[in-house]
């Protein structure tokens, strides 16, 4: 089991607590909880230079190797937007934005889940 600890906290690896072979989104779901659409150019950013890039990156930026897909217009139109009403300067405010994308609605879902224990 996947584990980081410290004197007043404990990370423990979700997927010990869940179906083996499930993914993130069969998670969210089981939970009741709708997974909001955050993109992200994970392979574009490949050093530390990256995340001070004071702009959003060009569209075929956000292609992912993993779904050999890029994002679609609109979802690149919803990422500008995005950048100017959240006034980011960075990306690396953009990478934050974005890990509040996955991270809410993981809590919810976990919080939903510690109450079934209950």
């Amino acid at each position: 089991m996947a584990c980081f600890e410290s004197a007043d906290l404990r990370f423990v690896d979700i997927t010990s607590f869940i179906v083996p072979g499930s993914n993130y989104a069969g998670y969210l779901k089981a939970f009741g909880v709708v997974e909001p659409k955050g993109f992200f150019p994970h392979q574009w950013v490949d050093s530390l230079e990256k995340v001070k890039f004071e702009s959003l990156p060009p569209q075929e930026t956000f292609y992912g190797t993993l779904k050999q897909v890029c994002i679609l217009d609109e979802d690149s139109e919803f990422c500008k937007r995005v950048w100017v009403e959240e006034g980011m300067r960075t990306i690396c405010d953009f990478m934050v934005w974005y890990n509040n994308c996955n991270m809410k609605p993981f809590l919810k879902a976990i919080e939903a889940q510690v109450e079934i224990y209950k």
